[in-house]
């Protein structure tokens, strides 16, 4: 009985002619240590031996399996009569070029004895093109999901990368894509972000993983700085199983990162507001408690004034301090009105007479401040049109803000108060110069932004500036600030001139 290397029956035959068959065919002993019985030319040809030095002859002296452990596998299978049907391996000989084949076995038997029956079938061009497809493909694909995105692709071995054009126009570079130094690719990432990516390729390089996905920054040949979204992937490996091939794109994602920007800054200002909101209840509920004893104060006052007498030392000092009840309850109504967002009750102000009186009512803090005022005020009025009790709030805010950043200061400390009319602009300006540590970046603005709760004191609530800002708001001034030369900063405000409006 013989067999064909598919198992089936051919008939019975005194021998077996393997040249009809058209792959690499070879009958051998089964057996453990097996013998060749026949073999045709096309398996001489592959083993790179001629049928004389084979016939006879142990299969494991010719037989080369490039894998081991597979072959011992596939030898148990046949000894045991277990069928193998195109089982893909590297075989070769001793001469003979190893190659890509399939492998088929059969265990037959031929008068009244066991044999194997062998078929290698050359599978060496289709494992090629398969492989060159599977590139193909994850190239193709690789290439429609970056559609549209910068592309390189770095040669591992020889560290070079080309870029693609659409890479140049994304970051500004002049030619044509060539291939560039790894060093000179690198030179467009921040250096802050190359250590966490050089970890990533790390992985990717030990194929502990498939493909990279991650945000980082590029700087354009502008200067301007785009953030871009990347993808990298090994695309191809060298005979030492390491990668050779890594192909990576980018899109720009900067407007992206801008839109998501301005959400978190809207998001973060409702958060305030709604805080600021609750401030306001807070401060509308602490008008109503404090302005009762502020007019208990009041009223004992009076009646010391009155039993006293005008004339006298100590009914004059109790007249100060009712009028100082009276200012107080004033402003704390006020303060409560503007937290409210009510109306306001302008009137027309000389600027130069409420910096004097907001210095008056601070003497006793700059005293214990180790600090003076210089003040430096025009002959001529300054009018503008204003809510008196807001501007000396934001007067005082100010002011106090000045003192309070030079308290650390041994020496006595000078706070320069200027106030001028820009007649080009019909705008009144007040200037609040200090020397203390000056503003920190954060902080620090050619306009001021609202930036609730922040602020550089230890025990600060960051509200001193959001107010500031609000009064001029309601007033259309503005306020801004700047380092001061030799140290400190300067604050500025400005409010509508009265006297540049009526002229025009």
């Amino acid at each position: 009985m013989t067999s064909t290397p598919d198992g089936s029956a051919i008939g019975r035959l005194p021998c077996l002619s393997l040249e009809q068959l058209p792959d690499a065919v070879a009958l051998t002993t089964c057996e453990t240590e097996s013998h060749y019985v026949a073999v045709n030319n096309a398996y001489c040809f592959m083993v790179g031996a001629t049928p004389e030095a084979l016939i006879g002859k142990r299969v494991d002296e010719h037989l080369l399996w490039t894998n081991q452990l597979q072959a011992r596998a596939a030898r148990e299978m046949m000894i045991s009569g277990i069928p193998i049907d195109g089982l893909e391996c590297q075989f070769g000989g001793n001469e003979g070029p190893v190659i890509s084949t399939s492998v088929s076995v059969r265990r037959i038997e031929l008068e009244n004895k066991s044999y194997l029956i062998m078929s290698h079938r050359d599978v060496q061009q289709r494992v090629l093109i398969e492989r060159q497809l599977r590139e193909s493909e994850a190239r193709w694909r690789f290439a429609v999901e970056g559609h549209g995105d910068g592309l390189w692709e770095w040669q591992v071995d020889n560290h070079q990368v080309y870029r693609s054009p659409h890479w140049l126009t994304m970051l500004k570079l002049q030619g044509a894509p060539t291939d560039v130094s790894l060093k000179e690719h690198l030179s467009v990432f921040f250096k802050e972000d190359l250590p966490e990516i050089a970890e990533e390729f790390q992985l990717l390089l030990a194929g502990k993983k498939e493909e990279l996905f991650s945000q980082c920054r590029l700087k354009r040949a502008d200067g301007q700085t785009i953030w871009v979204t990347f993808r990298c992937r090994v695309m191809e490996w060298n005979t030492q199983a390491q990668a050779s091939k890594i192909i990576g794109t980018a899109r720009d994602i900067t407007e992206t990162k801008m839109r998501q920007k301005v959400r978190d800054a809207q998001l973060g200002r409702l958060s305030h507001s709604a805080r600021l909101l609750s401030l306001g209840e807070m401060a509308s509920m602490l008008a109503h408690e404090i302005n009762q004893p502020l007019g208990i104060i009041s009223s004992y006052a009076g009646i010391l004034m009155r039993k006293l007498g005008l004339e006298s030392e100590t009914g004059k000092l109790a007249g100060k301090i009712e009028e100082q009840a009276l200012r107080a309850g004033k402003i704390v109504w006020r303060m409560r009105n503007f937290s409210r967002q009510s109306r306001f009750q302008p009137e027309q102000v000389d600027m130069r007479e409420l910096i004097q009186e907001s210095l008056e009512w601070l003497q006793a803090d700059a005293r214990n401040g180790n600090t003076r005022f210089d003040v430096d005020l025009p002959e001529q009025p300054l009018f503008v049109n204003v809510d008196r009790v807001l501007l000396e709030q934001l007067m005082l805010n100010l002011l106090r803000n000045a003192i309070q950043s030079m308290s650390d200061s041994t020496e006595k400390s000078v706070v320069d108060i200027r106030a001028s009319e820009d007649k080009s602009n019909s705008q009144v300006i007040v200037e609040i110069a200090d020397r203390g540590a000056g503003l920190s970046k954060q902080l620090s603005f050619d306009e001021f932004q609202p930036q609730p709760f922040l602020t550089t004191k230890a025990d600060g609530v960051g509200l001193g500036l959001i107010i500031v800002h609000s009064i001029l708001e309601r007033h259309n001034g503005k306020l801004w600030s700047k380092a001061r030369e030799g140290g400190g900063t300067c604050f500025y405000f400005s409010l509508p001139d009265m006297q540049a409006k009526g002229s025009q």
